[in-house]
């Protein structure tokens, strides 16, 4: 019989384990209120479609103020133009705060009604 100790031994160091990328699938992140859509959606031009942007922004990081990118736009087909246009008709609706500053995106803020705020839903008791 052979012994442990005279058996060679060789110690192999593992890098780590490959990473294999997955294809991202971007979507919407809600609640998003149904009147705060409904009233968008009656505005003219692509009002909604920036709306619907936004909201696509404020899931990524509800914290903060939304910078809405050249890429983004061009991802929903909304020129600099129907941005700029969509943006003003949202403020005027009440739906957006906007603070502009020469040289710069606009800062946006989504606003929602109070009465419009989503609540959590109460599970009835057994």
């Amino acid at each position: 019989m052979v012994k442990d100790a005279d058996i060679p031994t060789k110690i192999v160091t593992l890098g780590p384990a490959p990473v294999t990328k997955t294809a991202t699938v971007y979507f919407l992140r809600g609640p998003i209120p149904l009147p705060w859509l409904e009233r968008a959606a009656s505005l003219p031009g692509k009002a909604y479609t920036l709306g619907t942007i936004l909201w696509w922004f404020k899931g990524m990081n509800p914290t903060k103020p939304i910078k809405v990118t050249a890429k983004s736009l061009r991802g929903f087909s909304v020129s600099e133009d129907a941005y700029r246009d969509g943006l003003k008709r949202l403020e005027k609706a009440g739906l957006v705060s906007v603070t502009r500053k020469k040289g710069q995106r606009a800062l946006i803020e989504i606003i929602v009604l109070e009465g419009e705020a989503v609540r959590p839903l109460k599970v009835a008791s057994p």
